[in-house]
């Protein structure tokens, strides 16, 4: 096939998968550590993991969870052995307090810890709007990890790639820890090989005319 047909095909299937298919799926730039240094003496310690896949099964949800019409912040939680047990999460963007969630949700993953109820809270006085995930009587204990939790939010209105996300842990005694959130990056993927791909046609093009 013509690079010029492949590249024109890849850019206008990674613009519809892009605007069309599904809004945008955010996730943390980096795992986010909790210890010692910011977990208020609650003895939780562990990690929020950044999760790259909306794919598969849905568990508890609340409100509007349709990937196709929201933008999506998506992770799930390890606790390390030794850990303290964590009752409660409540996790959303920052600066999303006039841009309130429209759903919360977690997957059925098997064999992990998932919720025992889901609310999206549109205002929360601590943190702003956030998807509530409660793992009471379960608690999530050491060495296990929960299920992949998410949170919904009118496309493009809320959630832009270096936002602070706001995570509040219950644990006896809550705190709060922060992370920065990007786009799930294979959302871009198929938009990027195609302009890759037109820039190369571009390049062989312009050679032949010298």
């Amino acid at each position: 096939m013509p690079l010029r047909l492949l590249g024109a095909g890849l850019l206008a299937l990674g613009l519809f998968t892009a605007s069309e298919a599904r809004a945008l799926a955010f996730t943390l730039q980096s795992p986010l550590v909790i210890d010692g240094t910011n977990n208020a003496g609650s003895g939780v310690f562990g990690t929020i993991n950044p999760v790259l896949t909306t794919a598969g099964a849905l568990g508890l949800t609340s409100g509007n969870t349709n990937f196709a019409l929201t933008d999506v912040l998506i992770v799930d939680v390890t606790l390390n052995a030794g850990s303290a047990s964590v009752g409660g999460i409540e996790f959303g963007d920052s600066g999303a307090i006039f841009g309130e969630p429209v759903g919360a949700g977690s997957f059925a993953d098997v064999g992990d810890q998932a919720p025992s109820a889901v609310l999206h809270v549109p205002f929360d006085f601590i943190i702003g709007g956030v998807g509530q995930f409660t793992f009471l009587p379960n608690q999530l204990d050491a060495n296990e990890t929960s299920v992949r939790l998410f949170v919904t939010y009118s496309p493009g209105l809320v959630l832009n790639a270096g936002d602070t996300a706001n995570f509040m842990i219950s644990s006896g005694a809550n705190f709060t820890v922060q992370g920065i959130i990007v786009p799930e990056p294979g959302t871009f993927l198929l938009l990027g090989g195609g302009l890759a791909v037109l820039g190369a046609r571009g390049v062989r093009t312009r050679r032949r005319v010298r």
